[in-house]
């Protein structure tokens, strides 16, 4: 008789329990929700310390962070940017970094942050793959100029009115300083528009939040010039999820 041979299946196997949200001691599971209860914990005590840049060392305390985050997050709000929407932040390691991505997570917003190491055509394939609908930018970083090259990725911008044929979901850019070129926002501007905002909007948008909602991306190009892509999310530990984009088009996976 011919031999036969079976074939043994992996079994599937299942786990149940409680919903994540529903253990009291996990406590909080999104960002937004995890910022606003550090913040109002340790309100008075030191939060972020700049160095380096005066003679005299920026100190952020939890109140402070927390007050730039929510005016953030108001303005956006007011841009009208709706829950999943990528914002961009192109900005080194400063107070106003962290205050951006915490205010963007608030808004129910997913902070885009890209590398400041990018050159011109870099940033211009980083952008066009995030999908950004609003860019928060640091105008010059070391010898970076990054305002001459986004004009130069999106020529619109020199006009006042952003409609740009290379990227267009990008609706709104943001100076961090009182940069005021065409289409671009200084950062006072882009506050007071938020001013009409209320807080409890905010916090019904960091309410609503939950953990399987992406809290981030990270792109930046590898020592083997792909563009890559790290997305987050909110809970407390940041998943093994990989993305990589080659900028000339070969390829793209998964990994």
């Amino acid at each position: 008789m011919p031999h036969s041979s079976q074939t043994t299946q992996p079994s599937l196997a299942i786990s149940q329990g409680q919903p994540l949200e529903d253990d009291e001691c996990l406590g909080v599971l999104t960002l937004p929700q995890l910022f606003l209860e550090l913040t109002e914990c340790y309100r008075d005590n030191p939060a972020l310390l700049l160095e380096g840049t005066s003679s005299v060392p920026e100190l952020w305390s939890y109140a402070k962070l927390r007050a730039e985050a929510m005016a953030v997050a108001q303005s956006l709000i007011a841009l009208g940017i709706n829950k999943g929407d990528r914002i961009g932040v192109l900005m080194p390691n400063t107070p106003q970094f962290i205050a951006s991505v915490f205010g963007i997570a608030l808004a129910g917003g997913v902070a885009t942050m890209l590398s400041t190491f990018s050159t011109r055509d870099e940033l211009a394939y980083l952008l066009k793959q995030s999908a950004c609908s609003v860019l928060l930018f640091e105008p010059q970083v070391a010898k970076q100029d990054f305002c001459a090259a986004l004009q130069e990725i999106a020529p619109e911008i020199k006009t006042g009115r952003l409609h740009s044929i290379n990227l267009p979901f990008l609706r709104h850019v943001v100076s961090v300083d009182t940069l005021t070129t065409g289409a671009i926002t200084p950062w006072q501007t882009f506050i007071d528009y938020g001013r009409a905002t209320s807080q409890n909007d905010v916090f019904l948008r960091a309410k609503m939040t939950t953990p399987a909602d992406p809290g981030g991306a990270i792109f930046f190009i590898g020592l083997n010039q792909q563009t890559q892509g790290y997305p987050q999310q909110p809970p407390r530990r940041l998943h093994s999820d990989v993305a990589y984009a080659d900028p000339a088009g070969a390829s793209q996976g998964r990994a």
